[in-house]
């Protein structure tokens, strides 16, 4: 008994002994079409709400912070919160200069 199958490698509808087919399936090279050869599901993209802010995005309020009298952990923390990367054994220098550097 032939069935059909989708090639995932080409994505084209084939027609196999059903054996085959379920080997193939199993294996993940092949699908059992659900829909139509060549489409795809997506996922379904919403914007953000207006009411949320975005991410790095400044509010238009920002605060002055002296950075030369802030400690390690407390750069660290800063840097956290602004989602600015630095290695956590980076020192206060390394921490300073990339606040500074995305602050430009």
């Amino acid at each position: 008994m032939n069935v059909k199958v989708i090639d995932l490698k080409t994505g084209q509808l084939k027609t196999m002994g059903k054996r085959y087919a379920e080997i193939l399936v199993k294996m993940r090279r092949a699908k059992w079409p659900d829909a139509e050869p060549g489409q795809y599901q997506t996922k379904v993209l919403v914007a953000a709400p207006a009411s949320q802010p975005v991410m790095g995005a400044t509010t238009g309020v920002e605060a002055k912070v002296d950075l030369d009298k802030l400690s390690k952990e407390e750069l660290h923390d800063l840097a956290k919160a602004l989602g600015v990367k630095v290695h956590h054994a980076a020192g206060a220098e390394k921490v300073r200069e990339a606040l500074r550097g995305t602050a430009e």
